[in-house]
């Protein structure tokens, strides 16, 4: 996959349709893991098939519901379509893991992307309160939300 980084072109889509084969043998094994079911979302994403990969990341979402990765990169990938009806469910379910800065970054986003400042907000300010105020982590967390904060005025 890294290797696709480098190539351009004809060259490029051959090799990740080569990576694609392989890793579609690969899944259909009954050891395969979360992690080779992510890369093969992913390669359908870097070949444009972009259905293919949330259809898998929406599957790997229910499988793996511990994990709120997995549905906030599907929730970022239909809100950067504009589809933010399809990423409302998914989004209920981010809620419960604000308190992690790649959870709380999509669901700030996604209410940025709707001019909801109010619930952006919001979000911002929960992420910030999931820790004990005055220690490291809370500054570390004040200087995230400040990031959080400037994209969702930048995308609003």
């Amino acid at each position: 996959m890294l290797a696709s980084r480098n190539l351009l072109g004809e060259e490029r889509a051959k090799t990740l349709k080569e990576a694609l084969k392989i890793m579609e043998q690969i899944t259909k094994d009954s050891k395969a893991s979360t992690r080779d079911f992510f890369q093969l979302s992913q390669l359908h994403r870097s070949l444009g098939d972009r259905e293919s990969a949330r259809k898998i990341l929406g599957e790997l979402a229910q499988k793996e519901s511990g994990n709120l990765v997995y549905g906030a990169l599907l929730v970022d990938d239909l809100m950067n379509d504009g589809q933010s009806a399809l990423a409302e469910p998914m989004l209920k379910r981010l809620t419960t893991g604000i308190h992690d800065v790649r959870i709380a970054g999509t669901v700030t986003r996604y209410y940025a992307r709707l001019n909801d400042t109010r619930k952006a907000m919001e979000t911002v300010e929960k992420f910030t309160r999931s820790v004990d105020p005055g220690t490291k982590e809370a500054v570390i967390r004040q200087s995230q939300a400040a990031e959080m904060l400037d994209i969702a005025s930048r995308i609003a």
